[in-house]
C-alpha cells in the first residue's frame, strides 16, 4: 500500500490526508481499518471480562489465540496473493481487507 500503517494515529492521518485530496475511496479503507481496529479492542474487552467473570487463570488467553489466528489468516492470504496469476493480483481493495483482518488482531491487544 506504500504507506506506513502499523498505528492506528498513521491510519487517521493518511485519512485526514486522503480526504484534503479528495481520494474518497482511499479515506473509506481507512474507516474500514479503524473500524477494524475498534472491533477487535470490542472483542478483547468482551473476552477478557468473560474471563475474568468465569475466574480464569489465563484471562488473556483467549485474545491471543485470537490474534494469533487472525495473524495466520493475514499470513496465508497475504502469501497466496503473490501465486495468484497476473490477471487475479491483489488490488488495493484486497490490501485493504487485508489491513482491516489485521487491525482486527491489533486491536485485541487492547483490552
Amino acid at each position: 500500500m506504500q504507506q506506513y500503517t502499523s498505528h492506528m494515529s498513521g491510519v487517521v492521518s493518511a485519512m485526514a490526508d486522503n480526504l484534503a485530496l479528495g481520494s474518497f475511496a482511499l479515506v473509506l479503507d481507512g474507516v474500514g481499518a479503524l473500524l477494524s481496529f475498534l472491533g477487535g479492542a470490542a472483542c478483547s474487552a468482551v473476552l477478557v471480562n468473560w474471563g475474568r467473570r468465569e475466574r480464569l487463570h489465563s484471562e488473556y488467553a483467549l485474545p491471543l489465540a485470537l490474534e494469533a489466528g487472525l495473524l495466520l489468516c493475514f499470513g496465508l492470504i497475504g502469501g497466496n496473493l503473490g501465486a495468484a496469476p497476473v490477471a487475479v493480483h491483489a488490488s488495493h481493495g484486497d490490501a485493504a481487507v487485508l489491513l482491516c483482518c489485521c487491525a482486527s488482531s491489533w486491536g485485541c491487544r487492547m483490552p
